[in-house]
């Protein structure tokens, strides 16, 4: 479990709500295994009661299953909870960039076009953690533009799902689709014209085809709910 520095402002629960996200994410904590309440508190070097809280929270979004006999379980990742987060999240992408590009500045570009950069660098080393960290600050950037900040904060549960999807299809499927899409995001917005510019996020954020499913079903088949209903 790759745990970071708790945030001075940062309260126990949200902590562990925090890392346990991040690492359900990246796969640190892969789907079928069992989340410990006593060695995730000992872990964090926090008391148990903000373990729980977090577990519940994230129980309610379905990335934690709770059965009598194992405990807390990390779910195995089911592509049509992705397809509602990308759904959702679709749909708020489209409205924030909408705003997005009657707002954005020159020095706004400056940032977004480094934010590229640093991506070549993660895919080039294969870096795929970097990566995508790299992608939520594009979009978060997105949503600073925007002036709609606290959104992008307050959908991150719902987005969880899509979140490992994307995680997994970076370790499957090595390619520079991300930063492509990031470029004609850009380009859009530079030319202010907004329906290139719905044609490019509905194209980021539609989902994968089904032979890139097969792709990270293959490198990944244990992690699937499929096959363990099989």
């Amino acid at each position: 479990m790759h745990l970071l520095k708790r945030f001075s402002n940062e309260t126990a629960r949200e902590y562990a709500y925090r890392m346990l996200r991040d690492n359900i994410i990246s796969l640190e904590l892969v789907p079928g295994s069992t989340a410990s309440v006593y060695e995730l508190s000992e872990k964090l070097g926090i008391s148990r009661t903000p373990v729980r809280e977090a577990l519940l929270e994230l129980n309610r979004t379905g990335i934690i299953e709770v059965y009598p006999q194992k405990g807390n379980v990390i779910s195995y990742i089911d592509f049509e909870a992705a397809n509602e987060a990308r759904f959702l999240r679709l749909a708020i992408e489209r409205a924030i960039l909408e705003e997005v590009c009657d707002l954005v500045t020159e020095k706004d570009f400056e940032e977004l076009e480094f934010n590229i950069q640093l991506q070549k660098v993660a895919l080039q080393n294969h870096h795929t953690d970097k990566l995508l960290e790299l992608d939520n600050e594009f979009h978060l950037k997105l949503f600073q533009i925007a002036n709609k900040e606290r959104l992008f904060y307050i959908k991150d549960s719902l987005y969880i799902h899509f979140d490992r999807i994307r995680s997994i299809r970076l370790a499957a499927i090595n390619d520079d689709r991300i930063v492509c899409e990031h470029k004609k995001i850009i380009k859009a917005l530079k030319d202010k014209n907004k329906e290139e510019l719905r044609h490019a996020i509905d194209s980021h954020l539609s989902g994968y085809s089904k032979e890139e499913q097969d792709t990270i079903r293959k490198a990944y088949p244990e992690y699937f709910l499929e096959n363990q209903i099989k």
